[in-house]
């Protein structure tokens, strides 16, 4: 097939079946930086000694990379040697962990940091920030322009997320923008263009095994049975990645129901149910393509959980603007709990970006 098949991103993400009815709610989201806030927590203590240095940056308007780069820069080491926990949106402020491997060397002078990262606090440990280092991370979001007469139907629908959880999609700003990291895979699979490097390769395979994971779960979303547990599914305990078979035990259906433990999937296994009769060739062969190219780069499966459900939940409410605090596991996004909300009108898709 050729890559121009691909659908545009924004029309594919939004085509993804949604678990609750529809919604009449709609809202302007991310049309101030501040409108988008989240915050890392991580699932340990820094020793405050080390090889190390870890810095909390508040940034604005940049991607994590982006900083990583600067960092780099400040301190005269390979990028290679700054660690960080997860990539994080570019429109918002974002509160982000970074590591600096500087062995025997003190902290060099931040001061010539652009303007948009500020250092909040810095202290030490003896390993490199890795992926698995975080415990979870605390959103704050302005939805604006609702009206007045719809706050019932919003704290209905947010009661609803808060106990019940939402599809745990991935969320667009996976596939790069544009889509392109998936126009990427399909260039990688028909042998016309390969990653220029280690680190692209890992995020167009990342992608490609997102994409999979989307349309799978978004299948089992319309059909009605994502919540409910077929014989040998897996199921995967609530903050863990520990997994075990459902053999139709009632034990499990009451987790399920309590959330201690949810339906989880590669997404890779689910993808030929998604193919039957599916009416979207398209997306097929967009589908078999990606699985052959991950089958071919031996790219490993890993479990996720199908349902994610946000924690320590508020909902505020002052003349059109809709403010949400919630907590969400590493790797979930916070695009999928609002799509569940009503009709998101992402401004930052329309707003200039920066020159990174």
């Amino acid at each position: 097939m050729s890559e121009s098949m691909f659908l545009d991103i924004s029309d594919w993400y939004d085509s993804l079946a949604k678990a609750y009815a529809p919604s009449n709610l709609s809202f302007s989201f991310k049309s101030r930086p501040e409108d988008f806030m989240v915050s890392e927590q991580l699932c340990f203590d820094p020793d405050g000694e080390g090889e190390h240095y870890f810095l909390l940056i508040d940034k604005t308007g940049a991607n994590t990379e982006w900083v990583a780069r600067q960092l780099a820069r400040i301190a005269d080491c390979s990028v290679r040697d700054i660690g960080y926990a997860g990539l994080k949106d570019r429109h918002g402020i974002c509160r982000q962990w970074f590591s600096m491997y500087l062995p025997g060397q003190p902290l060099p002078s931040l001061d010539s940091l652009p303007s948009d990262i500020k250092v909040v606090s810095i202290t030490q440990h003896k390993k490199k920030l890795k992926h698995a280092g975080l415990k979870h991370n605390e959103f704050s979001v302005v939805l604006r322009g609702m009206k007045n007469d719809s706050l019932n139907e919003l704290e209905r629908r947010w009661d609803t997320i808060r106990e019940n959880g939402v599809p745990n999609y991935y969320g667009y700003q996976r596939f790069g923008r544009e889509g392109g990291n998936i126009t990427k895979a399909l260039r990688w699979k028909n042998a016309k263009t390969r990653p220029r490097s280690r680190q692209e390769s890992s995020m167009v395979l990342s992608s490609a095994r997102s994409y999979l994971f989307n349309r799978s779960l978004s299948t089992r979303v319309d059909r009605g049975d994502w919540l409910v547990p077929h014989q040998s599914d897996l199921i995967i305990f609530d903050g863990s990645g520990s997994c075990y078979a459902y053999q139709g035990d009632s034990d499990t259906l009451d987790r399920l129901r309590l959330g201690q433990v949810h339906i989880a999937s590669d997404g890779r296994s689910l993808s030929s149910d998604s193919l039957e009769g599916s009416g979207r060739d398209d997306e097929d062969a967009v589908s078999v393509c990606l699985e052959q190219l991950l089958v071919k780069q031996r790219v490993a499966s890993t479990n996720r959980p199908l349902r994610v459900i946000p924690k320590s939940c508020q909902l505020t409410f002052k003349n059109d603007e809709v403010q949400l605090r919630f907590q969400l596991p590493p790797g979930s996004y916070a695009t999928a709990v609002l799509r569940e909300l009503g009709q998101i009108n992402d401004q930052s898709t329309e707003l200039s970006t920066l020159n990174q």
